[in-house]
Order: structure tokens, then sequence, then C-alpha cells
């Protein structure tokens, strides 16, 4: 195999894993709160424990999966562009699906030191958040370039926005978002952990 093709198969295999780490954590949550009901009848709690222990060996493979992938703890020069594209391959099908057109401006690398996989979940989340609330031919816009810090004008840096013509967050919502755990506008569908 070709070595471009097995690190970029090496990055989806990391990135699906990274991606069931977070519906694994909720159902474990939810078991856990599921486990203290008292409603439940012994065979109803016997189900509930095969339910965790399968999902707690999930949990182990997809860490076990994770670690093998891990970048190094050190901080390391990361290209912004790089790690935005690696994420738009990956929800590629999602775009394809919604005839999603993505606007790419990237106006430099966006080159930061930092940790790639930081990095790519933050974005990951950010992408996955526009593509669900865009409807069919939706827009998706990101941008990256050298921006200043406001509070410092003399500190340069890249800043990188990213938008979509989706419906928005209403108002009531807002304040909720970052404030209140596991807030969510999803409904069944969202577990509040994403941010």
């Amino acid at each position: 195999m070709e070595p471009e093709k097995q690190a970029f198969g090496g990055v989806w295999v990391a990135s699906a894993a990274h991606e069931l780490r977070t519906p694994v954590e909720a159902m474990m949550n939810l078991i856990h709160l599921l486990d203290h009901n008292p409603s439940l009848d012994a065979i109803a709690r016997s189900y509930v424990q095969q339910l965790d222990n399968e999902l707690t060996r999930m949990r182990h493979i997809i860490t076990q999966i994770l670690d093998a992938h891990r970048q190094p703890a050190n901080p390391t020069l990361v290209s912004l562009s790089d790690v935005l594209e690696t994420i738009f391959r990956f929800y590629n099908h999602k775009v394809a699906f919604k005839q999603i057109q993505i606007d790419k401006r990237y106006e430099c690398d966006g080159l930061v030191k930092a940790l790639v996989e930081d990095l790519r979940q933050v974005f990951s989340n950010l992408v996955v958040n526009a593509l669900e609330a865009l409807r069919l031919n939706g827009r998706l816009t990101v941008h990256i370039y050298r921006s200043r810090d406001w509070s410092n004008v003399q500190r340069a840096g890249v800043r990188v926005v990213i938008a979509d013509n989706g419906p928005g967050i209403l108002p009531q919502h807002r304040d909720k978002i970052m404030s209140e755990p596991f807030f969510t506008t999803k409904g069944e569908k969202g577990t509040g952990l994403g941010l």
C-alpha cells in the first residue's frame, strides 16, 4: 500500500474511533442513569448490566485504536488547512448526500503550533454541527486567514471562521449552549457533548 494511502487510512480509522467515542460515552451515562432507576426488575437490571459490559468493552477498543494513532503529547507545527481537508474527506458522503457547497477560502495554510488531535476534534464538531443543520443544497464556508489578537495587536496569529447558511441557533438557546451541561438543540439525536 502506498504510504500516502496508508497514512490517510490511519487518519480515517482514528477519526472514526474518535467519532464513536462520544456516543459511547453518552450511552454509558444513560446506562448509569438507567441502572439507578428503581422501576427496573431483576431481569431488566441484568440486561442493563450486559449492555454496560459491552459498552465498556467497546470503549476499551476505541481507546486502544486512538492510543495507537495518537499524536505525540507535545505540540507540533500543524497546518489548519490540512486538518480541515482531512475532516472534509471523512465527511464527503454527508456533503454529497445533501449536495452541500463548500466554499474554502484558504488565504494561508494556517500553520500553528498545537496538538493536531485536539484541533481535529474541535473542527470536526463544528463541521458536523454545520452539516447536520444545513438543508439540501446548503452552503458551508471555511475561511483561514492571518490575523492579530484583538487585545494585543502586536501578537500575530491565524483566524478560522466556519459559517453556514443553516437556520442558526434560536436566541433563547444561545446562552445555554456553553453554560448548561449536556444542553442540545438536537432532541433525541444530541448528547450535548459536542462543544
